[in-house]
């Protein structure tokens, strides 16, 4: 590894930050040199939907500046989310695709998952429940 650090001149920090970047996925050692890194989406609801996959729910609201910095590397997008030809410094990845692949283990629901409220009940329904608990013992 080539270390600028100190002989950076200030038009050189830019190759400093380019050649430290590496993927924003906990535990993820993967950095620029080893494979292809995808910057976080512009929009939003793509951006959010990723940091949810990537259990990164800190980089949501990310400013712009800090956004271009954080990178999710090709190993956790499923191959039929990359188009099979590519441009050089364009992105491979379909405009719907997110990070599927060797993700952090977590307790958060699936995005796909659908989560349905209860059923709305009335105080009714509560005393009724009281009752029997209270019956029972």
């Amino acid at each position: 590894m080539v270390i600028f650090c100190a002989y950076l001149e200030k038009g050189d920090q830019q190759l400093d930050v380019i050649e430290r970047m590496k993927c924003c996925v906990p535990k993820c050692e993967n950095d620029i040199k080893s494979t292809k890194l995808y910057v976080l989406p512009k929009d939003k609801e793509r951006r959010k939907k990723w940091c949810i996959a990537i259990c990164r729910l800190d980089l949501i609201e990310i400013e712009a500046k800090k956004r271009q910095n954080s990178r999710v590397c090709e190993d956790h997008f499923a191959r039929d989310a990359k188009y099979e030809i590519t441009v050089r410094n364009k992105t491979n990845l379909k405009y719907g695709a997110y990070p599927t692949l060797q993700l952090p283990v977590t307790k958060m629901p699936k995005i796909e998952d659908n989560l349905v409220d209860p059923e709305p009940r009335t105080s009714g329904d509560y005393h009724k429940e009281y009752s029997n608990e209270n019956a029972k013992n």
